[in-house]
């Protein structure tokens, strides 16, 4: 997935401004406007990609910690239990080399 380029998007709306006030020496009403309404436009989209972004990386670090959480919480210790009381090695140390390979 491709972000929004935040260099361009300011140049963009500073680009529509000079036009705007280029415009507004000749009195092109009409195009001001579209200019004006395209240019909120463009704010109230690069908003909106900021605020989904900034949850974006929220659920990453959620998911990360819950990721720890039942990696070392749950099935390390349950593995170090089971290595104990059964004498299965080779199936146990696949299962430690899978779950320590989820933390690279």
């Amino acid at each position: 997935m491709k972000g929004i380029n935040e260099i361009k998007y300011q140049r963009l709306l500073h680009l529509m401004i000079e036009m705007q006030y280029k415009l507004a020496s000749e009195d092109d009403e009409v195009l001001i406007k579209k200019l004006q309404a395209e240019g909120e436009n463009l704010k109230a989209l690069y908003l909106h990609y900021l605020k989904l972004l900034d949850e974006v990386g929220t659920v990453v670090k959620n998911y990360e910690l819950k990721e720890r959480q039942v990696r070392s919480g749950l099935l390390s210790k349950r593995i170090r239990l089971l290595s104990k009381r059964n004498g299965t090695e080779s199936v146990i140390t696949s299962w430690v080399s899978a779950i320590n390979s989820c933390a690279r």
